[in-house]
């Protein structure tokens, strides 16, 4: 008897567990999703919301399941910013597909998984039965990858490209700029603070061209490096690339070179924006800034015949606070503002286009050949200038200096 009293306790106590744990999400899914953190594992009922148009974030970012780092509430209130269209609603979850208006796929996250969870011949089998009506969306801020094959087998699967190319259906920049409703009369004297002239963060090893530019100019003016290829350099910032101890480092400088890693067409990304929220003058080398930079704002490296002109240059501001602070004259009438690609999609949805059956080639339409290798001109150009100036140089020594470096980011 007591043994069955305690078996009896046992299957209470255990069965009310599993009953809660079961019955929980249901509770939830009757509460108001404000009030939880991360609605979008469990909103069952976000597929159903009448009046809205569900935009499903399909694949991984980077890897992450949470795009741009969203939690709690914040992929809700992504569209609650929107200003043209108000009718979309932003979902993780994977149930909503049948019900969804845009799906959205990451392209980094389908370029590194061929033969994965995003390849070609499985998301055809998840698009076969789909409504037509439905969107299928490639969004990418980074530059296509130099391999066509990649894109081929993706030909015909989606409807719109959302990249930083303004030929894609859905123009996407990293960040833009608008004019201030009330003009600002004065403007500080921005060199006054700064301790540093110039600073360079860089990750990418891989990008050749701009590490010899750099090596090149720092022969002529004091640049600063930092990130995993400081090694090939001789004044180094040791810090956490985008971490918070170097931004407040960096804004300390007056130049900063935001040197893209090829010169793809309408290629700007955060390497020129985060400076001018730092008050720190971008010297940039890309493609192309007109339209996308905010004018008078930055110093283009195309601008100058040689190295050497580009370094007596940024001296010449240096001793004359009066032309270094003309590069902050935009101030007065431009700001900077954001880019909400979700807002993009939603308005795309509320146009005719929504309406019209449209397939993208990928291979064609995001194409490293028709986006960067345009610009090969532009590249000789600086090796050109590259070559002249490393005339002096120990082949030996940069060799030695190479392969430590490569060492030294090989064990770390």
């Amino acid at each position: 008897m007591k043994y069955k009293l305690i078996f009896f306790y046992l299957v209470v106590i255990f069965g009310s567990a599993a009953l809660w744990i079961l019955s929980k999400p249901l509770i939830e899914s009757f509460q108001s999703y404000s009030e939880r953190p991360e609605p979008w594992f469990s909103d069952w009922h976000d597929c159903l919301m009448e009046g809205q148009n569900i935009i499903l974030l399909y694949t991984t970012w980077f890897g992450k399941h949470r795009w741009f780092n969203f939690t709690g509430r914040q992929p809700y209130e992504q569209m609650e910013r929107c200003e043209n269209a108000n009718n979309c609603l932003l979902t993780y979850n994977k149930s909503c597909l049948g019900y969804a208006s845009v799906v959205v796929f990451h392209g980094r996250d389908i370029e590194n998984n061929q033969i994965g969870y995003w390849s070609a011949s499985r998301l055809r089998k998840v698009r076969s039965g789909l409504p037509w009506t439905q969107k299928w969306v490639f969004f990418s801020h980074e530059n296509p990858h130099q391999d066509i094959n990649i894109y081929k087998p993706y030909d015909g699967l989606f409807n719109w490209t959302a990249t930083f190319s303004r030929k894609s259906d859905i123009f996407v920049s990293y960040q833009n700029y608008e004019q201030k409703v009330k003009p600002q009369k004065e403007i500080k004297n921005y060199a006054k603070e700064k301790t540093g002239l110039v600073a360079w963060g860089v990750s990418n090893c891989n990008s050749k061209l701009r590490l010899d530019y750099v090596r090149q100019l720092q022969r002529y003016v004091s640049v600063t490096v930092f990130g995993r290829c400081n090694c090939y350099f001789e004044k180094r910032m040791h810090c956490a690339h985008n971490g918070n101890d170097c931004e407040m480092e960096l804004s300390k400088y007056k130049f900063y070179l935001a040197f893209e890693n090829d010169f793809c067409n309408d290629y700007v990304t955060e390497k020129y924006w985060q400076r001018t929220q730092q008050d720190v003058v971008p010297v940039v080398m890309g493609s192309n800034y007109d339209g996308l930079a905010i004018p008078g704002s930055y110093i283009d490296v195309d601008d100058f015949g040689s190295i050497k002109e580009l370094a007596d240059y940024l001296l010449y501001l240096d001793k004359n606070d009066d032309e270094y602070n003309k590069y902050f004259a935009y101030k007065r009438t431009f700001t900077g503002g954001t880019e909400n690609l979700f807002c993009r999609i939603c308005e795309k949805l509320n146009s005719e286009e929504a309406n019209q059956y449209s397939q993208v080639v990928l291979s064609k339409e995001f194409n490293y050949e028709n986006s960067c290798g345009v610009n090969r001109e532009k590249s000789k150009k600086f090796q050109r200038q590259i070559d002249d100036s490393k005339k002096d140089d120990s082949w030996f020594y940069l060799t030695i200096v190479s392969i430590l470096c490569w060492l030294q980011n090989f064990f770390h």
